[in-house]
């Protein structure tokens, strides 16, 4: 291979090896339009996102200028990315869903983010206690002896692997309602 100049040579072989972006650009974006959250947690869910959201930025950086319309460039990318991840939550988030949605302006991703990973946690705590079992607190009521008073309840305390230790559910107590052990 014989050219004139180190420029041609330069030219040439940028032509032949040069490989372009746009490949992994259309998977970037084909991977974005098809991610949902499915069986992963949110916080699983929101860093896969966020990781293509960098990647495609590595792509298409945006020219950086003073003016407001990069402001404005900005803020419509950050309420694209808040639309996308609420949409590929799981069906199960709709209601928090909704109530962002209905927010005027939307939140930063951030914050959606926050208040989702909020409410997952809560779910996780009121179905945790709803797998254990657990009544804290059984009301028994004594008898009170005097005619016309109202028993006062007083809290005993229920342990997970049966009644507390000396508590005879087999015989009725005085005054005490017999328990049926479940």
């Amino acid at each position: 291979m014989y050219l004139d100049s180190a420029f041609d040579m330069w030219s040439d072989l940028y032509d032949r090896f040069h490989q372009g972006n746009n490949p992994r650009v259309f998977q970037i974006k084909q991977l974005l339009d098809n991610l949902v959250q499915g069986s992963n947690d949110v916080s699983g869910y929101f860093t896969r996102l966020r990781t293509l959201w960098e990647e495609l930025k590595d792509f298409r950086p945006f020219l950086m200028c003073s003016c407001r319309a990069m402001k404005k460039l900005i803020d419509l990318q950050q309420h694209d990315y808040v639309l996308q991840f609420l949409m590929g939550l799981n069906e199960s988030f709709s209601q928090v869903r909704a109530q962002i949605l209905m927010l005027d302006p939307l939140p930063s991703i951030n914050k959606v983010f926050s208040l989702i990973v909020q409410d997952e946690r809560q779910r996780s705590l009121s179905s945790l206690n709803l797998c254990l079992g657990q009544i804290p607190y059984f009301l028994f009521y004594p008898s009170s002896g005097t005619a016309g008073s109202m028993p006062q309840p007083f809290p005993i305390r229920v342990h997970r692997h049966g009644p507390p230790r000396g508590f005879n559910v087999t015989t009725r107590s005085k005054g005490l309602p017999q328990v049926p052990l479940q």
